[in-house]
């Protein structure tokens, strides 16, 4: 059964969105399904015409390795085609939880936390060479804000300090409070 766009007219699921965009960038191209097969062949994994026209269609779900494999036969980014292009867009990740087209973008791209998430495990997933040039360039316009770390704000104003936050976190020596429970 094909995946329906939510009541919104402007909210839509991630596997439609994702099937639509594959659409839309093959289009622009001018590639035919089966120039698109052809392309994911030469990259040694050929994904059928049929399968990618399911695809686009929202008939059947991607699995992970299909985004990677169609981006880079497409020569897009993934994050372009997991995420809407039109801002006026929301994502339908699940019932209680849809995110607007900018928060998308800049959540995939790792530029912002998702609503509720815990700082500190966010910060946990960050490889190092990646961690100190977002320290730098977010720091002066306050990063220990930005990750509201309350108490732990001081330690953040060094990267050793974010680095010794994340591996006491790690440790299980710092928790985020749960929804109701005091800081």
């Amino acid at each position: 059964m094909p995946h329906m766009r939510t009541k919104s007219p402007k909210a839509i699921r991630p596997a439609l969105l994702f099937g639509e965009r594959v659409r839309a960038a093959r289009e622009r191209q001018r590639l035919s399904l089966a120039d698109l097969s052809t392309k994911t062949a030469r990259l040694g994994k050929k994904l059928d015409s049929s399968m990618i026209a399911r695809i686009e269609r929202g008939e059947t779900r991607a699995a992970l390795e299909h985004v990677w494999l169609l981006a880079a036969a497409l020569g897009v980014a993934p994050v372009h085609l997991i995420t809407p292009k039109d801002d006026s867009t929301t994502l339908y990740v699940a019932p209680k939880f849809k995110v607007p087209a900018v928060d998308a973008r800049a959540w995939v791209r790792g530029e912002r936390l998702p609503p509720g998430a815990d700082r500190l495990a966010y910060l946990a997933e960050i490889p190092e060479s990646e961690l100190r040039p977002l320290w730098e360039a977010r720091y002066g316009t306050g990063l220990a804000a930005m990750l509201a770390l309350g108490d732990d704000a001081e330690r953040a104003r060094s990267f050793e300090g974010i680095k010794d936050l994340i591996d006491d976190y790690l440790a299980g020596g710092l928790r985020e409070p749960k929804e109701g429970e005091d800081a």
